[in-house]
């Protein structure tokens, strides 16, 4: 479920539980994941996919990287994971394509 900030976040507990668990915080990872999920899919719609842009950009630091936020992975339902180089490759990827992406859409 998209947030109000315009990301979206799923908490470790998913693992745990077998079961979905949104994260109180959207993540920008989660986010970017999300919106390029939907434009691969062809989304037609620009305003969920324009918030989530913006909640990642508002996010970047001013050296040009993301924080580190939450637990991106988990195995074995104990094993939880940073993995710390998504917050660059899937952001800078996610705004990439939504520059293109959004361009193709009718405002």
């Amino acid at each position: 479920k998209q947030q109000e900030d315009g990301g979206w976040g799923e908490t470790y507990k998913s693992c745990e539980t077998g079961m979905y668990v949104q994260h109180p915080q959207s993540q920008v990872v989660h986010t970017s994941w999300t919106v390029l999920a939907l434009m691969y899919a062809g989304y037609p719609h620009r305003g969920p996919l324009e918030r989530a842009v913006r909640l990642i950009m508002s996010r970047q630091l001013p050296d040009g990287s993301w924080a580190q936020e939450a637990i991106e992975g988990v195995f074995n339902k104990n094993v939880a994971i940073a993995y710390p180089n998504f917050k660059f490759s899937f952001t800078i990827w996610a705004l990439g394509r939504a520059h293109r992406y959004l361009e193709t859409l009718e405002p």
